[in-house]
């Protein structure tokens, strides 16, 4: 039998534990933690961003990130990973956090309008097919009218602590929606621009995501006019027919999402 040198010491070999599997509670665990150490650096990143950018501290609002810095990353940067599980803050049961960036995908955040020059929306709002499917809208647009619309938007979050957003789309402006409370109801509206539109789906599923988490909104109204005939994307969220509704002299149709 082989022994050992005199003076040397044998090594024991440790045990290799096998990684935790797909889909196991550990798995998810681990992938969190990786995800909230990822998102802490965001965050500090996001913070040098929203001094560069001039925006306010914790610019999604109470609720939404609100002041809380990691909140902010979250919904500024993309999806970090895959199969995640987050807290619903409504029911404290753990969710899956859906909708991950795929490969080759392009990243969407939610800045605030005010981030936005005005010649940007203007030429956003301008466009004849934006005004196809708004008609409450009233041209034209010019600088006072741009200027008038943030500040109304910026008054929402003032006075909800939620309103409508900037989108992003790799950094480049590409459309504005968000949240708005009409009465007792919380009102989602996305207006993009032409080389946007078939973003729609994606972009309100990461809005309603942070609407799922957020105690304030049991539920979500949608108004589209007659003149939409393509609802799939409503379907797909899980939105349901109201009715038919009548706002500034026109005739909307009217959907609910419940967020619970």
């Amino acid at each position: 039998m082989h022994r050992p040198e005199r003076g040397t010491v044998k090594k024991r070999r440790t045990p290799r534990t096998a990684a935790p599997k797909a889909g196991t509670a550990s798995h998810a665990h681990g992938l969190e933690r990786r995800v909230l150490r990822v998102r802490d650096a965001l965050g500090a990143r996001a913070a040098t961003n929203d001094a560069r950018l001039g925006l306010p501290e914790g610019n999604l609002g109470p609720g939404l990130g609100g002041s809380d810095r990691a909140g902010n990353a979250r919904a500024a940067s993309c999806r970090l990973a895959e199969g995640a599980a987050v807290m619903n803050r409504k029911t404290g049961k753990r969710r899956d956090k859906g909708s991950p960036m795929q490969p080759g995908q392009s990243c969407i955040a939610f800045a605030r309008l005010t981030a936005i020059p005005l010649a940007e929306l203007i030429a956003h709002m301008s466009d004849p097919r934006v005004a196809l499917h708004m008609p409450l809208l009233t041209p034209p647009w010019d600088l006072d009218t741009a200027a008038r619309f943030v500040a109304a938007k910026e008054d929402c979050w003032r006075r909800d602590g939620l309103g409508h957003w900037a989108i992003l789309r790799d950094g480049r402006y590409v459309g504005w929606g968000g949240f708005q409370k009409e009465g007792a109801e919380w009102d989602f509206g996305l207006v993009l621009r032409p080389e946007a539109f078939g973003m729609g789906w994606r972009i309100a599923s990461e809005a309603i995501a942070l609407a799922r988490a957020d105690p304030r909104i049991p539920f979500v109204t949608f108004l589209l006019p007659p003149s939409r005939r393509n609802l799939g994307a409503l379907a797909r969220l899980g939105a349901t027919f109201v009715g038919e509704v009548e706002l500034g002299g026109a005739a909307f149709l009217k959907f609910r999402l419940e967020t619970d």
